[in-house]
């Protein structure tokens, strides 16, 4: 629709027919409070003719932003501002822009902070030496670092002026120390935000940090182009306009600011006569920012987590359609659109001309009425009273509380000396992640979660009995379980991590030790310590170095537990081989796990044989569903994994060279850092991604290298693409464990998921060996027969470390003459041919031709179909015991089984 006008000069904004909704739009959303906002905003004015009609409203919008005493009641940047600088400078474009809004903030909301801006800003302007990539990186740092810390001008002589030596010593220790320090956290501090996302998408590579992408964008870098200039530049500050509005609670300053920054633009004309210009193309001057600014801001809205900016710009009549923006049938229209719910962006256009007609009744009188927006909402008093009161309302309330607790008889810590208590052979950790070290049972670890309370009651009744042995004349040694016991809230979380159901194999499993010293005095009692590692083993080496130092007191002849694969598990192998402390892990498969120490071994098979399973099973079985409702092999595989997770990466990377190996090298990668990694890839993106692949090639699996609970999410997102339907075969790792899966039953949950997982041990639904039936015997009479964590891996490996480790434990006993026998004689025992048992999790021999293995040879191993009904085991491959050694599978045993 075209808009008549009149512009006067007695109206800042000129008399538009229906120009009262459209404005009375834009007062609402510059006012709308911040926790209520859902979208940003884009208006765009796009003048018909040569008329100046759209550039006078986006003058009177900034007027309207500003009350008649000169008072901001909103952030407004205004551009082109009066001083109109060269067209073709993109980057005082921005610096006009920020500088807009931070002149304009209102009273008492603080100072307008521009961090992550004014980092690009200097990117993009650096001159770089042309050498190699490392060199730049270090000069871009000593760039960055010095816009950082400018020098003063005017200001006292230089340091190095006045004290030639020790100066010179200060600059030179500032240059090495301070700047690698700044870049440190300024690495941490980019690669963990918006920026991670943009580079891994343009530079199509993922790269090591942020100054390795930024030397691209500097002057002469392949990216240093006005469109990838825009686009940082926007990001940035639009990153840096949202982070203005966090922590509204706490901080007064921040409280009160309510409205939303608001970005006027007028594009210029290109000049020439209209007639000579193509229709539908926009017209803009050649070196026009605001072209680029908006389909950056466009592109930016789309990827960023953004409410907080309204965007009106005076454009030409073709730049809605190139910037893919529908056209309203009137101003009325308009203002609907930019109010209605929807997201990430509410964008409007509107067309406006100058034919000189009358005015648009009612319109001057509103203009009147209304003519400035409504003032800002909120608190009015001075933010540092508000400060003052509320620093010391927090304190007092909290002293209330905590008065109140301690009348109660509430036990509360007694901060003396500033240190948590915690109990016997514990000590804090340096974070309030609850008490580390050592416990017997009888004392929980400060933050541990409820449902361990059975188990730590079941592991303190066992050690007791272990005591009264002890009592009797039995020889006793201590074996500790180190596990991140204070990790995990819910019980969904506690079974994902394993941990929980990993205790309760090591409690049914030495009941059965005092069961048998009990009727034999030659077996030795097994005490059991328990030993929190904290959350993702995050303490696991001070954790080891704490058990290495009270070895000897408490008689420790080994650990077990181990049971995922971190970084600080690692760290703790390490330290406890220091101690020549023999190590039996559960459920830690990642491959370089055991190599970290020659004392380290474990009771499932490593993710290298886990994949090759997968693979297997993928060649070989009808198992993808297909369109027409049909099964077939897979033709393509899309393998999901963290790279930060040293489990997820290693299993991902097992299986790609698997399957390129007996398949073919149609495989695609998609790194997932659910957790502010390096890959912040949304579950959403994700899902898109992998529907693509669905669609290249029907017969294409999913591979779920990740954790559980992020497939879930991921789940989640892919039903709600519609080109797929929903439809989706997803083979996962072994963190895919059936206690998860009956807990929230995806297959169930979502019908047109076909879901295998692989497993190393289902003692629910097969049971090989008399072992496994005893194992199953055993837990059920403890937890019940219909416990959802019977089909978990997790109790049958806990059962089967502590049985072999014990078993060492009773050989060194009884080949030692000394009955002080220590962990050094239970540790050759550990890899010794004699040391061979029959675990529930199959035959635990960590010896191969007379030579000792980390890994029994031939490990069980197992593929699991998730079904309504329940699960099924499709594949069954390894050394299960005596008779049971399944070096085949599939019908009539068609398919070889994959071998150590």
């Amino acid at each position: 629709m075209t808009i008549d006008v009149r512009a006067t000069p007695e109206n800042a904004i000129p008399p538009l027919r229906q120009l009262d909704a459209l404005l009375d739009a834009f007062d609402s959303l510059v006012v709308e409070p911040p926790r209520s906002r859902t979208a940003a905003v884009l208006l765009l004015l796009a003048q018909q003719d040569q008329g100046d009609a759209a550039r006078s409203v986006v003058q009177g919008l900034r007027d309207r932003c500003i009350d008649s005493a000169s008072r901001p009641l909103a952030p407004v940047a205004l551009w082109p501002p009066d001083h109109v600088p060269s067209a073709a400078d993109r980057v005082q474009f921005y610096d006009d822009l920020a500088a807009g809004l931070r002149e304009t903030r209102p009273a008492d909301t603080g100072r307008l902070a521009f961090r992550d801006y004014d980092v690009m800003r200097v990117v993009v302007e650096a001159s770089l030496p042309g050498r190699g990539g490392d060199a730049k990186a270090v000069e871009l740092r000593r760039q960055l670092h010095r816009a950082r810390y400018p020098g003063h001008p005017g200001g006292p002589p230089p340091l190095v002026d006045v004290l030639p030596w020790f100066g010179g010593l200060l600059l030179w220790l500032w240059g090495v120390l301070v700047q690698p320090l700044y870049g440190w956290r300024l690495e941490r501090r980019m690669m963990r935000g918006w920026f991670a996302g943009w580079a891994q998408v343009a530079l199509r590579a993922r790269q090591n940090g942020f100054l390795e992408c930024a030397v691209h964008l500097a002057g002469s870098g392949r990216l240093h182009t006005p469109e990838h200039i825009d686009a940082v530049l926007t990001r940035a500050l639009l990153a840096d306009l949202e982070r203005a509005f966090r922590g509204r609670w706490w901080s007064p300053w921040r409280r009160r600011r309510t409205t939303r920054f608001v970005i006027l633009l007028s594009e210029a004309a290109e000049p020439g006569p209209p007639g000579g210009r193509r229709p539908g193309r926009p017209a803009a001057a050649a070196g026009d920012p605001v072209p680029g600014f908006l389909a950056a801001y466009l592109s930016a809205v789309e990827h960023l987590a953004t409410t907080g900016t309204v965007v009106v710009a005076a454009t030409g009549p073709g730049r809605p359609d190139a910037l893919r923006i529908g056209i309203a049938t009137s101003p009325a229209a308009a203002a609907h659109t930019l109010t209605e719910d929807g997201g990430p962006l509410r964008a409007a256009a509107v067309q406006v001309s100058d034919p000189g007609a009358t005015p648009a009744d009612g319109v001057p009188e509103w203009l009147d009425e209304h003519p400035k927006i409504p003032d800002r909402q909120g608190p009015t008093g001075s933010p540092r009273i508000a400060a003052a009161l509320q620093s010391v309302t927090v304190v007092v309330a909290l002293g209330l509380v905590y008065s109140g607790l301690g009348a109660a008889g509430v036990p509360l810590p007694t901060f003396a000396g500033g240190a948590q208590q915690c109990p016997a052979m514990q000590f804090p950790s340096r974070n309030g992640h609850g008490c580390l070290g050592l416990s017997d049972g009888t004392e929980p670890f400060s933050g541990m979660a409820e449902q361990y309370e059975p188990l730590l009651a079941m592991i303190a009744r066992n050690n007791a009995d272990v005591d009264t042995l002890a009592a009797h004349g039995h020889e006793v040694r201590t074996v500790v379980h180190l596990a991140p016991f204070t990790a995990g809230a819910t019980f969904s979380e506690l079974v994902e991590g394993g941990v929980l159901p990993e205790l309760r194999g090591v409690a049914l499993q030495q009941r059965e030790l005092i069961k048998e010293a009990r009727n034999n005095s030659r077996k030795v009692g097994i005490r059991v310590l328990l030993a929190n590692a904290g959350p993702l083993f995050g303490y696991a080496e001070e954790v080891a170095e704490h058990i290495r130092d009270r070895a000897a007191d408490e008689k420790i002849v080994g650990v077990i537990g181990l049971g995922q694969s971190r970084p600080g598990t690692k760290k703790a192998i390490k330290a406890l081989d220091g101690a020549s402390l023999p190590m039996v892990g559960t459920s830690a498969t990642a491959d370089e796990m055991i190599e970290q120490s020659p004392q380290y071994y474990q009771v499932a098979p490593i993710n290298r044989r886990a994949a090759q399973a997968a693979v297997s099973f993928l060649r070989h079985e009808d198992s993808v569903a297909l369109p027409d409702g049909r099964l077939g092999t897979a033709k393509s595989v899309v393998v999901v994994n963290d790279p930060d997770d040293p489990y997820s990466s290693n299993l991902g990377e097992d299986f790609v060279a698997a399957f390129r190996q007996e398949i073919g090298d149609s495989v695609s990668v998609l790194g997932y850092s659910p957790e502010g990694g390096r890959i912040p890839v949304s579950a959403n993106d994700l899902a898109t991604q992998a529907c693509a692949a669905l669609a290249k090639e029907p017969a294409t699996v999913v591979f779920w290298a990740a954790r559980a609970r992020e497939m879930l999410a991921f789940l989640d997102e892919f039903r709600k693409v519609p080109a797929c339907g929903g439809r989706i075969t997803v083979l996962g790792g072994d963190d895919l464990t059936n206690s998860l899966i009956q807990e929230e039953n995806p297959v169930a949950r979502y019908p047109g998921l076909t879901l295998h997982h692989v497993a190393h041990a289902v003692p629910g639904i097969d049971r090989p060996t008399l072992e496994v039936e005893t194992f199953v015997s055993r837990y059920q009479d403890a937890f019940g027969r219909d416990d959802i964590m019977l089909n978990d891996g997790h109790p049958a490996l806990g059962w089967d470390a502590l049985k072999v480790l014990a078993h060492a434990v009773n050989l060194a006993r009884g080949t030692s003459n000394n009955p002080d026998f220590d962990r050094a004689t239970v540790s050759a025992k550990l890899r010794s041919s004699d040391n061979s048992v029959q675990g529930s999790t199959g035959v635990l021999d960590f010896t191969r031709d007379k030579r000792p293995v980390a890994v029994p040879v031939d490990k069980p191993v197992y593929v699991i179909k998730d079904e309504v009904s329940g699960p099924v085991v499709v594949l069954k491959c390894g050394n299960f015991g005596a008779g049971q050694y399944r070096k085949r599978w599939g019908d009539a045993d068609a398919h070889r089984c994959p071998s150590d």
